[in-house]
Order: structure tokens, then sequence, then C-alpha cells
């Protein structure tokens, strides 16, 4: 608990994202690998295995989707409202590289072990909700319907539907009894202009690849680029790469003026039985303190 101010503004340092173009420019790319930036959301946010499968992948769809968009928005949210066992996931990821998110079942628990987990049990049938929101605050908003019990094909249906661009997704996440062990995926789009055949490559060498995991767990980030000449052949560019860690963004001021919503009334007898009145973030699990003259003054 902390009457001061929250957790350092960035943790799980060590993710990465990159961006670039292959086969003379038909295609363009977002790969990831999220492994520290999402282990660091597990532990802050207690999420159980199947919670944290699901966090995972909706990590990745955000984390990726963000530098796709034609004009790169201040955040980009992706939600995932489905009828499963981990009920609301929701993550957002920002331009300056921060990543957090919330998951409405923090525990839940799914059959079997942690190799036995099952995305379609966590998700269920619902939406996949993807929300832009520039510096002004200004949002858009679309979405499509669960249809395949795996975000990453579900997220290519969305680009397909919404974005009306062709798009090959791959995702890789592992976990083990410790927690999460490996985060990654790939993006690959087609552009303008690009013939079916290219498309239809990437997706087959993307089938026949054993998994995204696997070469993201042998090099640790630079298994993102094995990953790629395997996805798309050695002849790819990469034009940008950046770090992403959590990075929660919350205070003791905004926790404060959140309380101070409640009204006088409902704050008094909040102190009727307590000294001080605690408040936790729904992103990062930090708890604040206040006492009776930092609200009650107030009002």
């Amino acid at each position: 608990m902390r009457a001061d101010g929250p957790f350092p503004s960035v943790a799980g340092a060590g993710a990465t994202v990159l961006a670039g173009t292959a086969s003379a420019g038909q295609l363009r790319f977002v790969a990831a690998e999220l492994t520290s930036a999402v282990e660091e959301a597990r532990r802050r946010l207690d999420l159980g295995p199947l919670s944290t499968l699901a966090f995972s992948h909706t990590a990745l769809a955000a984390a990726m989707l963000l530098p796709l968009a034609a004009k790169r928005p201040h955040r980009l949210e992706v939600e995932v409202l489905g009828d499963g066992l981990v009920g609301k996931v929701m993550v957002e990821a920002r331009s300056d590289g921060g990543l957090r998110g919330t998951v409405q079942v923090p525990r839940a628990v799914g059959e079997g072990g942690v190799d036995d987990l099952r995305l379609d049990a966590a998700f269920g049938k619902g939406l996949l909700r993807v929300r832009r929101v520039d510096e002004r605050g200004s949002r858009y908003e679309s979405q499509v319907g669960l249809v395949q019990g795996d975000l990453a094909l579900d997220l290519a249906h969305y680009l397909d539907q919404s974005e009306q661009r062709r798009a090959a997704v791959l995702f890789g996440v592992r976990l083990d009894a410790r927690g999460l062990r490996r985060c990654g995926g790939l993006i690959v789009e087609a552009l303008p202009g690009t013939s079916a055949s290219a498309v239809d490559e990437v997706e087959r060498r993307i089938r026949e690849l054993d998994s995204v995991h696997g070469a993201v767990e042998s090099r640790g980030a630079e298994g993102v680029e094995t990953l790629l000449a395997a996805a798309i052949g050695e002849h790819h560019r990469v034009h940008d790469r950046w770090p992403v860690g959590f990075r929660c963004g919350c205070s003791r001021e905004g926790l404060r003026q959140r309380l101070l919503e409640l009204g006088g009334d409902q704050l008094r007898e909040l102190f009727e039985t307590e000294e001080t009145v605690s408040a936790e973030c729904a992103y990062c699990a930090e708890t604040y303190l206040f006492e009776r003259e930092d609200l009650l003054e107030a009002n």
C-alpha cells in the first residue's frame, strides 16, 4: 500500500515490437515479443494460468494493431467480451510503449494443467472490439464477432471485415507452473496491389511453423527476427523497432478524484467506521490510502 504514488512508470522492460516490409514492398509486418511486459502485468494482477493465457493473446493483438493503424493513435484498446471463463478482457497499448489491461475473472479455472488450457474456453462466444483514441480524446471503434475460438484467427477476420485488409496472424504463448515463459506474435498484411499468391505463401509458411513460441524461446527478442525469416523469408526490412513495457499511469490524485465522485454523504459514511479509505487501481493493483482531510475537506 502506498500513500504517495504508484509503481515506477515502466516495468517489465525488454519487450519489443518490430515493424517493416517484405516481398519488395508488397507485404508489411509487425512482430512482437512481449514476455516481460505481460509477465509484469500477470504478477501485479495476480492472474491464474487461464487468465494469463487470455490476457497474453489480447496484449499481442493490441500491441501489434497499434502500428498498423493508418494514423497511429495515442492509444489503442482491444476488448474481448465473451461468455467464457475469464469474462471481459481489455488491454490498452499506447504510442509511448506503455501496456496495461484488466481481466474480469483474474483466477479463472480451466480444465487440466498449463499445457491443456484452451483459449476458446477462456473467451467463449462474444465480440472482439477495437477502439482507437487520438490525443484529443476522439474515439473510433469497430468490432466483429468471435467465431474461431482462436484470437489470432479472429483478429485476421477483424482486419478483413473491418479494415478490408487481408492478413496472416500468428500468436504464441507458453506458460509453466511459475508463470509466463514466452509471449510473441506476428501479423503479415498485404498492401494494396499485392497478388493473392504472396499472401497465400505467407499463410502456408505460417501453417508449417511448429510454433511461434519455439523461435522466441530459443533466442529471446531475437527469436522474433528468426520467426520473420521463417514466415516471410530472409529478404525483409525492419523499418522501426521500439520497446514496450508495463506502464499503468495511475496516480493518487486520479484515484482521489474518482472517490470524490461518490459525494460527501457516502464519503462521510465510509469514515464513520474507518480512519482511512483505500482505493485500488484496476490496472496495476496499486492501493492508495486517503485520510479524512484528503476527501471530506474537498466536499
